[in-house]
């Protein structure tokens, strides 16, 4: 099936198995290797009546591999020294296994019973519907900073949308219906392999094999990372919301117009404003005069829409002076204050991030194809500050912001963080 060779793993390969494809970029020097399967489903592919149930299905699959290898899944995992693991997101779910590359016969068979129908216990099944409603009372949505920063962002739109869902839809989804939805999802043209590390020809052989023998009718459905947003829908909340809490965090995003802002600009900014120990924000809120902690920055990219979000803890009496150094430190952005050439470098002998950086990139975002055959600053090579500053003045404005708050409302001064805010 496969006859090529292979020596370096920034090079995409792809074979094609049933209805599956698999996607290949290789290293055999390494010691360990990763196989990723990802399905297009999530909350922005639910309807307000089922969201959750993709989150549901996926820690449904554990339990259902659970009893394919009667009881002893993580007794075998551990023996071939492999970690599964699984994610669902916005817009797709991954499951990972990833580990030494002698345990690869082991791997595949996991990936061959993957997405078997669902037939675990009525017991089980509301097991596991326990473990999620537990999420739910951890996560008490509605009371935390995320979602009233969500709801400024995207309003109704359906990126606002929880992971996690409602209590009362996966209350009422019963095992059939959750098998129902695995066989949808499965039969859109969703689901595809993705493999790095150190894996040989042999096995990749074996792992088309394998998918071979899943049943994924041919689909036709065309599912785009697209966020779905009202006519005239606009980025930026003028005004600023607050939580009322007796400690204080901060979040605040700027939206961007995709086209506008290309992948590789987004990475370089991303890069400039949090990346490595001599970001903007590091330096802004860490080290020239610290005033926050506990801070994280976030790039969320659709084919149409995106923002920065940065959130940080400060505080109260220091979260004036917080915000003077995220603005200082946006402006430097603006000025070009930052070395291009220091952007963000992509470690090429870690497969497991690889493997999620080219599935999503490539794949699933697919604004823009990110070709890593080329050294690691090539998709950079014609980036120039001038593009950069522009790119930063255009996107990083008080029209584009969404701020949010949790803090005391009595103390917190509005007039105060506008003024600060209007300086952009």
């Amino acid at each position: 099936r496969l006859v090529w060779g292979f020596r370096i793993m920034t090079i995409e390969r792809k074979l094609k198995a049933g209805n599956i494809d698999i996607y290949c970029s290789l290293n055999e020097n390494l010691h360990s290797f990763c196989i990723n399967a990802y399905l297009l489903a999530g909350s922005m592919y639910e309807t307000v009546n089922e969201n959750g149930i993709t989150h549901l299905y996926e820690h449904v699959v554990f339990r259902n591999l659970k009893r394919l290898y009667g009881g002893e899944l993580y007794r075998l995992l551990a023996e071939n020294g492999l970690l599964l693991d699984a994610s669902t997101y916005k817009e797709f779910m991954l499951f990972s296994i990833h580990g030494l590359a002698e345990g690869i016969d082991f791997a595949i068979d996991v990936i061959s019973k993957l997405f078997l129908p669902l037939e675990i216990s009525a017991e089980e099944y509301e097991a596991e519907k326990r473990r999620i409603y537990a999420e739910m009372n951890e996560d008490a949505e509605k009371t935390t900073l995320e979602w009233l920063h969500g709801r400024c962002c995207w309003g109704e739109a359906f990126p606002a949308a929880g992971i996690i869902g409602r209590r009362s839809n996966i209350e009422r989804s019963t095992l059939k219906r959750l098998d129902a939805f695995r066989e949808r999802i499965l039969s859109a043209g969703s689901p595809f392999l993705y493999v790095t590390g150190n894996v040989d020809i042999e096995h990749l052989n074996k792992l088309s094999s394998a998918a071979d023998g899943i049943d994924i009718p041919q689909g036709s459905l065309k599912r785009e990372n697209t966020v779905r947003v009202s006519t005239g829908f606009k980025f930026g909340s003028p005004n600023i919301k607050i939580m009322d809490s007796d400690w204080c965090r901060v979040m605040l995003s700027f939206g961007f117009d995709s086209k506008e802002t290309p992948m590789n600009i987004r990475e370089m900014l991303y890069s400039a404003l949090y990346e490595f120990d001599d970001c903007a924000f590091y330096q802004e809120l860490s080290e020239e005069d610290p005033t926050a902690y506990s801070f994280n920055g976030v790039l969320e990219q659709y084919n149409n829409l995106g923002c920065f979000t940065l959130s940080y803890e400060t505080l109260e009496s220091e979260l004036v002076r917080s915000l003077e150094a995220v603005v200082r430190a946006l402006n430097r952005i603006k000025r070009g204050e930052f070395d291009v050439e220091l952007n963000r470098k992509k470690l090429l002998d870690d497969p497991t991030d690889l493997n999620w950086d080219m599935a999503y990139y490539n794949h699933i975002l697919e604004s823009g194809k990110v070709d890593w055959s080329k050294p690691a600053l090539g998709r950079f090579e014609e980036l120039t500050m001038e593009t950069l500053t522009e790119a930063a003045i255009r996107v990083f404005t008080r029209k584009n912001l969404v701020l949010t708050l949790r803090g005391n409302r009595n103390k917190i001064k509005k007039n105060e963080i506008e003024s600060v805010i209007s300086k952009l």
